[in-house]
């Protein structure tokens, strides 16, 4: 609607059309602050949701590597304590896929503190080489029992026992640091393994 100069000189709102105004202006404003307050807890609910997320990957890969030390670690660490350097010992083949937890939410360890993701990142690292020695001997143990190239065999299986041997320290350092940092930041209490 147009209006003119000379009528709207005279224009004036009545008195009910303020209170109108005013109520449309303080309901915007109650909008939007049920709008904020609305976005802020679906933001800490999502957070909460998220930490929880992460807290459970975390334990499912202390779970992980808490069966890698039982089933790889702990008795050999037991067998090579007493054995003399050149003593021989059958290892069975490890399949390349010993670590599903991991390998399955490798992509979530971005979203854990910097620390927890860095010591499990060392970890698995460290334990996939050493698996990588395990299966190196086996196979070496396997031609040697074969009779295959029985002289060079079995200095290269002394040499891969002497690796393995070496590098068992690093692995039960890595496993210590990733269990203890998970179990901080989970919560859970923590019992270092015996070490042998």
């Amino acid at each position: 609607m147009i209006v003119s100069p000379e009528h709207a000189q005279g224009f004036q709102l009545p008195p009910d059309a303020w209170a109108v105004l005013v109520a449309a202006f303080i309901g915007a404003i109650v909008s939007l602050v049920a709008v904020f307050i609305q976005q802020v807890l679906q933001n800490r609910n999502s957070r909460i949701e998220r930490d929880k997320r992460n807290r459970a990957v975390a334990r499912a890969i202390l779970l992980e590597i808490n069966d890698f030390y039982k089933w790889h670690v702990e008795a050999l660490a037991g067998v090579l304590k007493d054995a003399d350097a050149t003593s021989h010992y059958y290892f069975a083949k490890i399949e390349k896929r010993s670590f599903p937890v991991y390998q399955n939410n490798s992509g979530t360890l971005g979203y854990l503190p910097e620390e927890v993701a860095t010591q499990i990142v060392q970890f698995y690292g460290t334990a996939e080489g050493f698996l990588d020695l395990l299966n190196n001997y086996a196979e070496l143990i396997d031609r040697v029992e074969l009779g295959t190239e029985l002289t060079n065999m079995k200095k290269l299986a002394d040499i891969a026992l002497a690796d393995i041997r070496k590098t068992l320290p690093d692995v039960q350092r890595a496993m210590l640091g990733a269990g203890e940092t998970i179990c901080k930041y989970t919560g859970i209490s923590f019992t270092p393994p015996r070490v042998q």
